[in-house]
């Protein structure tokens, strides 16, 4: 999982958001988790995933493709 904030936020403040009591409850769990292995990225280390430069739209496009592949022709989802 990645959180990202358009400028720079502590992680005890990202840990703060993510335990806030107001997190819906089929959301609780991957807060936990996302607090527990939350890491700071390391400045300039690796790429910077921005939507040009992330595969978004070709990831969703295969997605859709392999669904239309195992849906039943003329069936529903």
């Amino acid at each position: 999982m990645l959180v990202a904030f358009p400028v720079r936020v502590a992680p005890e403040r990202v840990r703060s958001l993510l335990s806030n009591p107001d997190i819906p409850d089929e959301l609780r769990g991957v807060a936990r988790e996302a607090m527990t292995a939350l890491q700071p990225a390391a400045p300039g280390h690796g790429p910077v995933l921005t939507d040009d430069r992330a595969p978004v739209e070709q990831l969703t496009h295969e997605m859709i493709a392999r669904r239309d592949q195992l849906r039943p022709v003329g069936g529903r989802d």
